[in-house]
């Protein structure tokens, strides 16, 4: 799983079909650029608006968006009608390049009513009827559909290749299914073949002073027992602002031995905040970097201040010798600012992504691992969700969707389970997921790095090394799995 480059880096010009500022592209220009930071590529995003004839000079590829019925500029239509970079068009408008004759005798229409399905690589994949278009593409030698879709017993393209064209039938970026067609055919449009592995990724989540050990502790023999390396999402603090309570990890020295005992049985910790709450909220229910209720950054949201919560949790984590190599930001929700600060002080976060400021229940969900997102950072992802039958996440809708990434060729299925869950859907989980054909991937293959206050943390696979203040020896921690 580690990062193979594939040849020259390519210059990727994304260009949207709305006005504006470049720095201000819409969500799905964030969800494009961070898909595109799975491959070795550099990124440059522009309003279509801003474009001027001649401009895709000096660039590898092109992928033009438009969530609008707006008028594709001439200057645009004209270079890429021309060019010999290749093209994706993803979104609307179509029509426009139809007209140009570039596509043949190509008529355009909206689908009939009725339940979708899109089929790709062996897999069927949910549709969204209310977005999808008919492409009738006619005297058009060469073209290649590389998926189609269903309805009403009756099969339409759904993606397409033309010589250096690619074509949707819909917006992937917004839709279900089509978002794993597009994650996986970025490989050919950018011609980077990486290898076919189904990998999957299990974090036990939440695990902070008020755990019960035991069940904990059931949870990494059973994984150890099974040969599964896996993720502890470590909150070293828990409060509760209703009740007054602050116990720190140190405070529990059984917990503290059996986080110990499970790092040696195969566990990377990932810190998971400092309290996982803020004011009035409680630990692992309340968010930290967020003001849920009014949906904004928290009041006083700046660099220093979320550097000092990030700085007293590795703080209290390595009072207790114990050594998280990843972030892990609560509910997933972590401002623009935040996000930057993270970069300065972790290699490697984990989960899903908040696109934006604009709301903390937008998140994009990462198929596979992305060495540098909008803010330059790496993800390993989450997309299974968790355990929770009573709330309707059950083990066989998580099945099926990580048979859904299937049609991904490097796709990485990440799930998290609670430990007062029972044990025995933890093993359904893992048992559904070998039968697919998922193998389970250990992250401390990766490297990573942790820097705060004069420490460095990295790890060399099980190993890991802990430097502090310029000038003294290194002292090794060595994790190995008994």
């Amino acid at each position: 799983m580690k990062r193979t480059l594939y040849g020259q880096l390519k210059r990727v010009l994304i260009i949207h079909g709305t006005l504006g500022k470049p720095q201000d592209h819409p969500e799905s220009a964030r969800v494009l650029v961070n898909l595109l930071g799975h491959f070795n590529v550099s990124c440059t995003h522009l309003s279509s608006f801003h474009y001027s004839r001649g401009m895709l000079s000096g660039f590898d590829a092109l992928f033009y968006l438009s969530d609008t019925d707006d008028t594709t500029p001439s200057s645009l239509l004209m270079d890429i009608i021309h060019t010999h970079l290749p093209v994706c068009w993803l979104g609307k408008n179509i029509e426009h390049l139809a007209a140009s004759g570039r596509l043949g005798t190509t008529t355009i229409s909206p689908p009939g009513s009725g339940e979708v399905t899109i089929h790709y690589r062996g897999q069927a994949l949910p549709g969204d009827p209310t977005n999808l278009r008919l492409l009738r593409v006619e005297e058009l030698t060469g073209c290649r559909v590389w998926a189609y879709f269903e309805q009403a017993g009756k099969r339409y393209p759904y993606a397409l290749e033309h010589k250096n064209l690619w074509m949707f039938a819909e917006d992937p970026l917004t839709s279900s299914g089509g978002y794993w067609v597009l994650a996986d055919l970025l490989h050919e449009i950018l011609r980077e073949r990486h290898a076919n592995k189904a990998a999957a990724l299990i974090r036990i989540e939440d695990v902070h002073p008020q755990t019960d050990p035991t069940s904990l502790q059931a949870i990494g023999d059973y994984l150890g027992q099974e040969n599964i390396p896996f993720l502890v999402a470590l909150i070293p603090v828990y409060a509760n602002g209703a009740t007054k309570s602050w116990i720190p990890l140190s405070t529990r020295p059984g917990l503290v031995q059996t986080l110990h005992d499970l790092v040696k049985k195969g566990a990377m910790l990932v810190l998971h905040g400092y309290t996982h709450q803020h004011g009035e909220e409680e630990s692992a229910i309340g968010f930290e970097f967020w003001d849920a209720d009014s949906d904004q950054p928290l009041f006083g949201d700046s660099w220093l201040t979320v550097e000092k919560r990030l700085r007293q949790a590795l703080d209290e984590c390595a009072a207790n010798n114990l050594w998280p190599l990843a972030f892990e930001p609560p509910h997933y929700a972590i401002s623009a600012l935040g996000y930057r600060v993270c970069r300065a002080h972790f290699s490697t976060l984990v989960g899903r992504e908040q696109l934006s400021d604009r709301t903390y229940q937008i998140t994009q969900v990462f198929p596979y691992p992305i060495w540098r997102d909008q803010y330059g950072n790496r993800w390993f992802p989450e997309n299974l969700g968790y355990v929770n039958p009573a709330s309707g996440q059950t083990v066989a809708r998580m099945l099926e969707t990580a048979r859904q990434f299937l049609v991904v060729r490097d796709a990485i299925a990440g799930a998290f389970f609670h430990p007062f869950m029972p044990l025995d859907l933890l093993k359904q989980l893992v048992d559904g997921l070998r039968a697919l054909g998922f193998s389970f991937t250990d992250l401390r293959q990766e490297r990573h790095w942790v820097r705060w206050s004069g420490w460095r943390v990295h790890n060399l696979n099980d190993q890991i090394l802990v430097t502090h203040v310029p000038g003294q020896s290194p002292c090794w921690a060595t994790a190995r799995r008994s």
